[in-house]
């Protein structure tokens, strides 16, 4: 039961020696007291009956819940009815959530974060990583710099965490861990996958998100983007002979 809310209800349950009591509703009355005060009559005098189930429910006023300790105390003028709360006589309520809050919380860390990659001859403005099929970029990384302009838990040193770039492939999801490196300010990630990693990449622009993982299963989303695998011209086990290699002024290079 959430603190200080309206629209919220209290259910008992009506018995006897025979089971469940049913039509009981007018002879039944409840008693509350909020944080150990006073015991004073429900608002709504007399509960509603649930079908024919034994089951009723009080309606409680915003005001009867403003309260961190709710302790009920139902009971039937009906000669050898009992009445019990359920699932108990004494509720202990919860604030509610400030969703508005939350929300523009996370939108002030959201905003504050830019992506920007960094390759030779390889530079986007925009949140895209973009790879060639087949190609090896352990030896030439692309850098993914994460420029931290508000705060992503300020307490936590970025280094100790993992960026995730994570999308689609073949109906499943899929995507690459990469540690995090550099200091306050100057947070950066490494795409160095290799060849094998990278040949069975499916084609195409695919929408991806960019995360923080603080441990397993412990995310929080930096970004939306897209992961770009452009197409091979052709698989390099087929460059076999002198006559596939060409210089820049389209003369076939020699021994």
């Amino acid at each position: 039961m959430l603190k200080n809310t309206a629209n919220q209800r209290f259910f008992v349950k009506a018995f006897d020696d025979n089971g469940a009591v049913t039509g009981d509703a007018a002879n039944i009355t409840c008693q509350l007291s909020i944080d150990g005060n006073a015991y004073a009559a429900t608002i709504d005098v007399n509960p509603t009956e649930i079908g024919t189930s034994g089951q009723y429910v009080f309606d409680l006023t915003q005001a009867e819940t403003n309260g961190y300790e709710l302790s009920f105390v139902p009971e039937s003028s009906t000669s050898g009815v009992q009445v019990m709360g359920m699932p108990t006589n004494v509720i202990y309520t919860a604030e509610p959530l400030d969703l508005a809050a939350i929300a523009q919380a996370v939108t002030d860390r959201i905003s504050g974060v830019q992506l920007t990659f960094q390759q030779q001859a390889q530079l986007s403005s925009e949140k895209r990583l973009s790879v060639v099929q087949g190609d090896d970029y352990s030896r030439n990384p692309i850098r993914i710099d994460i420029d931290v302009a508000g705060e992503i838990d300020g307490d936590t040193d970025l280094t100790q965490t993992v960026l995730v770039v994570s999308f689609e492939r073949w109906g499943s999801p899929f995507g690459f861990r990469m540690p995090i490196e550099g200091s306050e300010g100057d947070y950066y990630a490494m795409f160095s996958a290799s060849y094998t990693q990278t040949r069975w990449l499916p084609v195409g622009h695919h929408e991806a998100l960019f995360r923080i993982e603080y441990e397993a299963n412990e995310l929080f989303t930096i970004g939306e983007g897209w992961f770009s695998v452009l197409a091979q011209t052709n698989d390099r086990s087929d460059l076999t002979t002198d006559d596939d290699y060409v210089d820049v002024e389209g003369q076939q290079l020699s021994d």
